[in-house]
């Protein structure tokens, strides 16, 4: 890369009036600005060819100290456009810094959003998280008056049971004392079927005409009470007294007692006649 200095040119032009080419001086970017020595150095050998080549002209001359004067000037603005240079190519570092910047800041910006998207669903969850320790603590409330309401019915049960246990206890003793009444009732059936067996012995035992006597006197002592009731019925109409006198009832006749040996019987006869 190599830089040629305007404003040597413009000066050489404006004194000249050149009508042909010249070559302008070229300055090596390669250097540093700072190295002054070298610069000059160069600046010289190049105003000794442009002296050859302005010998032919007798109206142009140039004297040393215009051309020091330009390549102090030429190496100032040397100095200055490579610190133009430099400043740039730190502007274009810095803009690539800023660009990269930038799309870092855009990433975490849309990271941002995500996040904030995030954080609107985490307090969403949030309000539901609320909401279902709302109906927790509703459920607990319900879930203690359910408790309570079972301890209260547990508590009546166990009353009931107890009650029931003291009844099982007294039926138990009951049946057992029933059992026992059964067992001797059963043992006094026994004894009855025992009797009552000897008794059908005995009566298949009697003979045919003691059974017909005895089915007479039976039926002699239920007319024997027919009439006694008909003249106890009797004597109270005649009487005409609603007085029941004791006198008047006979006592019952046990079997077999004969009816004509009773000894009030006449008695009552002739007191009534």
């Amino acid at each position: 890369m190599f830089t040629t200095s305007p404003m040597y040119n413009h000066r050489l032009t404006h004194r000249c009036n050149f009508k042909h080419n010249v070559q302008p001086i070229i300055i090596p970017t390669d250097q540093d600005p700072t190295d002054t020595i070298t610069n000059r150095c160069r600046l010289e050998k190049c105003c000794r060819k442009e002296r050859k080549t302005c010998e032919n002209f007798p109206f142009f001359t140039l004297d040393d100290a215009e051309i020091r004067k330009a390549t102090r000037t030429n190496s100032i603005l040397y100095f200055q456009v490579n610190l133009l240079q430099t400043s740039q190519t730190q502007i274009l570092k810095e803009k690539e810094k800023l660009e990269s910047v930038v799309d870092l800041i855009k990433e975490q910006l849309k990271e941002k959003e995500k996040l904030e998207s995030v954080v609107d669903l985490i307090k969403e969850q949030l309000k539901e998280k609320e909401k279902l320790e709302s109906v927790v603590d509703l459920i607990k409330e319900q879930l203690k008056e359910n408790r309570k309401s079972l301890r209260q019915e547990i508590d009546f049960l166990k009353q009931e049971n107890r009650t029931l246990k003291s009844k099982l206890q007294k039926t138990i003793s009951k049946s057992t004392e029933l059992s026992r009444e059964i067992e001797i009732r059963n043992l006094e059936n026994d004894k009855l079927e025992r009797t009552i067996r000897t008794l059908y012995i005995k009566i298949s035992g009697l003979d045919v005409s003691e059974l017909a006597n005895q089915k007479k006197i039976k039926d002699l002592t239920t007319s024997c009470r027919k009439l006694e009731t008909e003249i106890n019925a009797l004597r109270n109409d005649s009487c005409d007294c609603k007085i029941k006198n004791p006198t008047m009832s006979r006592p019952i006749q046990s079997k077999g007692q004969n009816v004509n040996h009773d000894p009030s019987r006449g008695r009552r006869r002739q007191y009534f006649y």
